[in-house]
Parts: C-alpha cells; structure tokens; sequence
C-alpha cells in the first residue's frame, strides 16, 4: 500500500508541472501591442492595384501583419515601385522599414528614405509619407530633392507621385546643377 501511495504522489509531481498556464491568453482590454501578428512573411512581394491597373509593388523582407490593428508592418529593408495611373512606371522608393495602413493603403517610410523618379529627380528623407487616395508623397522631415538642374533641402515637402510638380516648405538652402 505505502508503495501504490508513493508511486500515485509520483505521477502526481509528474503531472503537475503540465498544468500551469505557459501562454498568456488573449485578455479583452489588454494593450494591443501585446498581441503577436496574424501573419507574418519574409522576402515578400504585394501588388497594390486600382480598377485593375497596378498602383505599387511593394517589396520587405520581412512582413507583420495585425488586422485588429488596420495595419502591416515592414521591415528588413522596403522597396516600392509606383505606377501613374496609365500603368506606366513613374518612381521607386527605398527605406529601412515602415508600415502601411490596410483599409487606405497610405504608407509611411522610415530610416534611410530615398525615392528616385523615371523622370530623373531624387528625393531623400528620414520619413515620409505616400498618400494613396490623393497620389501625393509628403514630410515633415527635413528632405534633400536633386532634379537634373537644382538641388534644394529644407524641412517639410509634398510632391506629386512623378516628382514633377514639388514644394519644400521650409527652404534651408539651394543649390544649381550643371
């Protein structure tokens, strides 16, 4: 009898350990950055497009995505190239990382932000910010843009998706190109 009781409050030792609660469960009310992504890729590629035409192809190499949150986010190193909106390609965009709204499909860049444009402009940021619905790219930050006969910085731009047509707010200096 002393060694069925000895073997029971064995396995009972054994098996005890097996019932504590190892993952914390998803709690209501809980902060959402305590949620782990719904997804998750790496090396990806997306297409984004409108009525059918290609708007953006979008490249990271390394994807999260929280759908309870509305947002995707990217890192590992992003690249977007950009379509006018007769498909033809118009600009590519290159960054450290950055996240895209998934009801918008707005995107901010961030880190070592670069976009260069068929059309031979640069522009060159720390963070900026592509406006889907109203095809503008826009910062806060201070920006440098090199077209082929000037190069202006200053703080805070928009332009339009080509580079065509830009404006720097706050100009802190230009430069002519020859």
């Amino acid at each position: 009898m002393k060694l069925l009781h000895g073997f029971a409050l064995f396995c009972l030792i054994l098996l005890l350990p097996g019932c504590e609660e190892r993952l914390k469960p998803a709690v209501s009310g809980e902060s959402p950055t305590d949620a782990p992504p719904a997804q998750e890729s790496w090396g990806t590629t997306v297409a984004f497009s409108d009525s059918g035409e290609t708007r953006a192809i979008l490249k990271a190499g390394h994807v999260s995505v929280y759908p309870e949150r509305g947002y995707t986010i990217l890192n590992g190193g992003v690249q977007v190239d950009f379509f006018d909106r007769s498909g033809a390609h118009s600009s590519v965009l290159t960054s450290d990382s950055g996240w895209v709204n998934d009801l918008t499909h707005d995107l901010e860049a961030i880190g070592t932000v670069k976009v260069v444009s068929d059309s031979g402009n640069t522009i060159r940021t720390e963070r900026l910010d592509w406006d889907n619905a109203r095809r503008l790219i826009h910062s806060e930050s201070y920006v440098t843009i090199k077209s082929p006969t000037e190069e202006i910085q200053g703080e805070g731009f928009e332009s339009n998706e080509v580079l065509t047509r830009y404006r720097i707010f706050h100009v802190k200096g230009t430069t002519s190109v020859k």
